[in-house]
């Protein structure tokens, strides 16, 4: 059971990942604000997968049941105007890790997060909540796309 918290609209690397999820099925929260709707393109791709799409504006209500997170930041400079005076702040408190979350979140859950992080995070949470592992997984991300580039440059 996987959540997307956030900018869902504007998020490509949520588009990314929910586009591997439909290959392998599971259950998907997408929390995040009513307006948040993902790309009719995605809709489509989305529509025949085994993957199991629940819309939710409340993080907290599906906060037991997740077993990976998968935060990220506004995507502000994608956004034709801004909704509030400050809206990262905003954002942060309807969207963020919050202590409140992270206590009702599992004890075994794993959490997500492209980088780079806005408020959303509090610094030094991945320092404090092992479960936080978004370095480690830039870390993977930056090993896995140095193979790749060897595979598709390798001479024969």
């Amino acid at each position: 059971t996987y959540a997307m918290v956030g900018d869902i609209k504007d998020s490509r690397t949520i588009h990314s990942l929910l586009l591997g999820l439909a290959k392998f099925g599971g259950t998907v929260y997408l929390i995040s604000s009513p307006g948040e709707n993902l790309p009719e393109w995605l809709q489509g791709e989305l529509k025949n997968s085994p993957l199991v799409i629940k819309r939710d504006s409340d993080i907290m209500d599906a906060a037991p049941e997740i077993d990976v997170w998968y935060f990220t930041r506004l995507q502000q400079n994608l956004k034709a105007e801004q909704t509030s005076k400050d809206p990262e702040k905003n954002y942060a408190k309807l969207y963020g890790a919050s202590r409140e979350l992270r206590k009702n979140m599992k004890k075994d859950c794993i959490v997500l997060h492209p980088l780079p992080h806005g408020p959303e995070y509090e610094e030094g949470l991945d320092l404090i909540d092992p479960r936080f592992v978004h370095f480690e997984q830039a870390d993977n991300g930056f090993y896995t796309r140095m193979a790749l580039l060897c595979l598709l440059f390798k001479k024969e």
